[in-house]
C-alpha cells in the first residue's frame, strides 16, 4: 500500500481507483485486497515540496 501512495504522488489516478458518489473529491483506490479512500483539492495548486516529511 505504500509503494501505491507514493505512485499517486506522480500521478493521482493510477492503479485501481473509482470515484466516489456524493460531495466533495472523494476516491477509492484498491490495492489488491486493501482498500483506501482519498480526498483530493484542485481549487488550490500545490507545490510538492511543501509537504512535511
Amino acid at each position: 500500500m505504500g509503494a501505491a501512495v507514493l505512485a499517486m504522488g506522480d500521478d493521482p489516478f493510477s492503479g485501481d481507483i473509482v470515484k466516489l458518489e456524493g460531495e466533495g473529491e472523494r476516491w477509492r483506490r484498491r490495492v489488491g485486497q486493501r482498500t483506501g479512500v482519498v480526498s483530493y483539492d484542485f481549487s488550490t495548486p500545490q507545490d510538492p515540496h511543501d509537504h512535511p516529511h
